[in-house]
């Protein structure tokens, strides 16, 4: 199957998903029957600024920007990367840091983007550019 034929499907599922941001590659396995005719129309996808990377596997909603001659992410890295790791099947809850901001035990504003994952054994890189996602883990208390 021609590329343009898969590109043309990949657009119309990212068109029939307008309040999703982030995808990850196996979504877009059906639409072809070989994988690398999925890789192409993705890489062709990145190229034109349709589509960032955001992280390993990880696809997120693009525009080219021409101030910076690049494409960067519609969304936060905080926002899709909290997508991506919903449709990996993990549920990402806010870290202690945030929850202890929130709550005003602390007057310091988290500065890194972190998740607790629980006891996920996720180590996958999500992010875009300087700003990817930590992980936080539940701890066993003895």
């Amino acid at each position: 199957m021609k590329a343009s034929k898969v590109k043309q499907r990949i657009l119309d599922y990212l068109s029939a998903r307008p309040d999703e941001n982030a995808f990850i590659r196996s979504e877009f396995n059906a639409l072809s029957q070989s994988r690398s005719g999925v890789d192409k129309a993705i890489r062709v996808l990145v190229s034109e600024g349709v589509l960032v990377r955001g992280g390993y596997g990880v696809l997120v909603r693009g525009e080219f920007i021409p101030e910076i001659q690049s494409a960067a992410p519609l969304v936060w890295p905080e926002i899709f990367a909290k997508e991506a790791l919903v449709k990996l099947g993990i549920d990402p809850k806010p870290n202690s840091a945030v929850v202890e901001y929130n709550s005003g035990r602390t007057t310091q504003v988290p500065a890194w983007l972190a998740f607790d994952v629980g006891n996920s054994r996720i180590v996958r890189k999500i992010g875009f550019g300087k700003r990817l996602v930590n992980y936080e883990r539940e701890r066993k208390v003895e």
